[in-house]
């Protein structure tokens, strides 16, 4: 096959979101038996062109740096150097995977005459104003519904949560097709650790009042009650950091919030040395933090909310607690720092769910997806 993927942003050095992750690892993975091409924005430093596990690359449009916000008309020239490019090359099948993708893709499938897919991360129609704002959310709110307004041959849900959203939508249930995230499982297997010196609870968010951080600070302050020497590391940064660190300084607890670790062996290295992960996120598309700590051998602690119940399937490696209750949260990271034969139990299948969602064996289920799409046509 020759498949075409149109993403915003398209790593060249780190990977920076779960997204992109995705794009990354599948077409690195694709091109080891098919032709893949990929159309992205460029960022500072960045070639216009560039060869990438075997991938062609193209960044196009005006330089902007990695934002979901702003940078508007930047972002819009994006989609206008994408379809100018598309036209320039040879494909079979073209792939939206991001967002605003998701119109230069349709564009480009439609113009070339070949299979138009949109991967879909999760869907906020009727939600955008709530979830960013005004000015960013009516933009949001008529860019995705001028996208799931197209026609498409085939839409491609990350879970079976988003894939319910978007049925909820309107779009034909027939017509979606679920491909999870997954993880590069050697990624997290060669980045050797000691771990901490005492147990130590972690999270890994952007810090932002949908992902709660501030009500997993104040579940941990309840443990350190029976549990004392138990510390908590938070990683990264976003508009609530200065809240979170005065929150940090109200509470009786021992919490150090670390910001935004650029070296990716640094934030694995705090999973793995850390005895639990978690997560009290309110909002999430796939729960890409729960594979990932599978991955790192350590068990969670993460809110009941879809998303985060479908991908820990039936709670392999952890728990989920339910979401507005700061005890049921305490109550089972106190259970995984006290008992060990469970703590065991769970830490051992967290590796069995991390190859569960090892991305070669997702490529697999991209690639079927593609071939029946271009079998029916």
């Amino acid at each position: 096959m020759k498949i075409l993927f149109v993403v915003e942003y398209f790593p060249h050095d780190d990977i920076t979101g779960g997204v992109e992750a995705r794009a990354y690892y599948l077409s690195k993975y694709l091109a080891e038996n098919h032709e893949v091409k990929v159309i992205c924005s460029r960022q500072e430093k960045q070639p216009r062109e560039s060869e990438v596990n075997g991938c062609k690359v193209y960044r196009v449009g005006r330089k902007h740096p990695y934002s979901h916000k702003g940078n508007f008309l930047s972002r819009l020239g994006f989609v206008d150097a994408a379809i100018d490019k598309g036209e320039e090359l040879e494909f079979d099948i073209v792939d939206g995977q991001s967002f605003l993708a998701y119109l230069p893709a349709h564009a480009i499938g439609e113009m070339m005459g070949v299979e138009k897919v949109a991967t879909y991360h999760e869907t906020w129609v009727g939600e955008w104003i709530q979830n960013k704002g005004l000015l960013t959310g009516l933009g949001g709110e008529f860019w995705e519904r001028m996208a799931l307004g197209r026609e498409w041959d085939r839409i491609i849900s990350v879970s079976e949560f988003t894939k319910d959203r978007l049925v909820e939508h309107g779009v034909g249930r027939g017509s979606i097709e679920v491909v999870p995230n997954g993880v590069e499982l050697s990624e997290f297997y060669e980045v050797e650790v000691e771990g901490f010196d005492r147990p130590t609870v972690c999270t890994v968010s952007r810090l932002t009042e949908k992902k709660r951080v501030g009500f997993a600070m104040r579940a941990f302050e309840k443990v350190t009650d029976e549990v004392p020497q138990v510390q908590m590391k938070v990683v990264g940064d976003g508009p609530e950091r200065e809240r979170l660190e005065d929150l940090s300084e109200e509470l009786d607890a021992d919490i150090e919030l670390l910001g935004y670790l650029p070296d990716r062996d640094d934030v694995i290295r705090v999973m793995k040395g850390s005895r639990i992960y978690v997560s009290a996120s309110v909002l999430e598309g796939f729960g890409m933090s729960v594979i990932e700590t599978a991955a790192s051998g350590t068990p969670y602690v993460v809110s009941d909310i879809g998303p985060h119940v479908e991908v820990t399937r039936g709670e392999k490696g952890g728990f989920v607690f339910e979401k507005d209750r700061e005890r049921d949260l305490s109550g089972k990271i106190l259970r995984l720092l006290t008992d060990e034969d469970m703590y065991g139990e769970k830490k051992n299948e967290c590796f069995e769910l991390a190859r569960y969602y090892d991305w070669r064996e997702i490529n697999e289920k991209l690639e079927s997806v593609y071939s029946k799409a271009l079998e029916k046509n």
